[in-house]
């Protein structure tokens, strides 16, 4: 078979652009600043992606765009500044632990020197220019129960 000299030239061209119509139309969707557009049919609801550079959505469709990389989401960072307060109580049946006052987040617990029964443990508030805080309460018993509170603070 013998092919001529304008068929290989002609084949030849025909291959060049092809080939750089489809890297053109596969780098302008999404476009070069990263929007996608598009064009949507408000009669049945279709949507079209287009090459903005050589399409237009037609006059019943409405033009959307939309980033391909979206907002940024909520931060996943959690507490700075984590401090821990104990408070060894005396011979009472209440303690509390004061976060600074620039610390408003708080947590915690306590427990009894002698294992006496805890009946409270419970964030109170700010008092004068303490923070937040945890109070601990045990039974109170004839000769007292030593009562410790821990708060663990974060600002």
């Amino acid at each position: 078979m013998h092919v001529t000299r304008r068929a290989l030239v002609i084949s030849s061209a025909t291959a060049v652009i092809l080939s750089g119509g489809a890297t053109a139309a596969f780098a302008s969707i999404p476009a070069g600043n990263g929007v996608i557009h598009g064009c949507y049919l408000k009669s049945n609801g279709n949507l079209k992606v287009v090459d903005s550079a050589t399409q237009t959505c037609r006059r019943d469709e409405t033009a959307l765009n939309w980033n391909q990389t979206g907002p940024a989401g909520p931060s996943t960072a959690g507490p700075t500044g984590l401090d821990v307060v104990i408070v060894d109580g005396p011979a009472s049946d209440r303690s509390v632990a004061y976060c600074p006052a620039d610390h408003p987040y708080v947590l915690g617990g306590g427990y009894s020197t002698y294992n006496y029964e805890v009946i409270a443990s419970l964030p109170v508030g700010s008092e004068g220019s303490s923070g937040n805080g945890w109070e601990v309460q045990t039974v109170d018993y004839p000769n007292g129960s030593p009562t410790s509170a821990y708060a663990i603070c974060a600002k």
